[in-house]
């Protein structure tokens, strides 16, 4: 599931480099197909991003908290 999401934020992030070329602007109906894709993949790609740092904050904390664990003074 993680691949295919990450597949998804790829073809995103290609996307928004492609429709600012100034060489395709000029080709509308390619860039105007590319922008509807990108478009659409969008609330897919920010709910993937909110995930991903979701699971960095948790593995911060996790690590934070094997800290406290080994260290006494900062247990309290």
């Amino acid at each position: 599931m993680q691949d295919k999401l990450q597949a998804i934020e790829d073809r995103y992030d290609e996307l928004t480099g492609l429709i600012g070329d100034p060489e395709l602007i000029g080709r509308q109906e390619e860039w105007i197909k590319l922008t509807k894709e990108h478009a659409g993949l969008e609330e897919v790609v920010t709910a993937f991003r909110e995930y991903k740092e979701v699971l960095r904050q948790l593995k911060e904390n996790e690590e934070l908290l094997v800290e406290c664990e080994e260290d006494p003074d900062m247990e309290e």
